[in-house]
C-alpha cells in the first residue's frame, strides 16, 4: 500500500468508531464535548452515513485508488471550512472545529503524500523513453 493510501485508511479508521458511536450511543461521543445528546433519529442516521463513509476510504486504500484520494482532498477541506463556517457564522459550538480539524488535517496529510509520489518536471524529462 502506498503511502497516500495509508494516510486514507487512518481517516477511515477514526470514522469507524465516530460512525458507530453516532449509531449507537451518541451520547457517547457528544456529552464528553460538551453537546447535547439528540433523542432525534438524525443523528443516528448521520452516525450509518459515517460508518459507510469509513467503508468507502478503508476499500479505497486497500485497493490504492489514487484517484479517490486526490479527490478526497479538496472535499475533506470544505467540509473543514464549511464547519468552521457553522461556527463562526451560525452560533454552533465551537467543539465543531475540532472535526473540522481531522478532516483539514488528514486532507492535508494525504495531499502532501501524494505530492511525494508524483514525480516532478525534470525526473518525467529524464526518463529514457521506452520502446515505440
Amino acid at each position: 500500500m502506498m503511502t497516500a493510501e495509508k494516510s486514507m485508511m487512518a481517516f477511515g479508521a477514526y470514522l469507524v468508531p465516530t460512525g458507530a458511536a453516532l449509531a449507537l450511543a451518541p451520547a457517547w461521543i457528544l456529552l464528553p464535548l460538551g453537546l447535547p445528546a439528540p433523542q432525534e433519529v438524525w443523528v443516528r442516521v448521520l452516525g450509518l452515513v459515517v460508518l459507510a463513509l469509513a467503508a468507502y476510504y478503508i476499500q479505497a486504500a486497500r485497493r490504492e485508488m489514487r484517484g479517490f484520494a486526490e479527490a478526497s482532498v479538496p472535499v475533506r477541506m470544505v467540509v473543514a471550512a464549511g464547519f468552521a463556517t457553522l461556527v463562526l457564522a451560525g452560533g454552533w459550538p465551537p467543539v465543531l472545529l475540532l472535526f473540522g480539524a481531522v478532516d483539514l488535517m488528514g486532507a492535508l496529510w494525504t495531499r502532501r503524500l501524494l505530492a511525494d509520489r508524483t514525480p516532478s518536471a525534470t525526473q518525467r524529462s529524464l526518463k529514457a523513453p521506452g520502446p515505440s
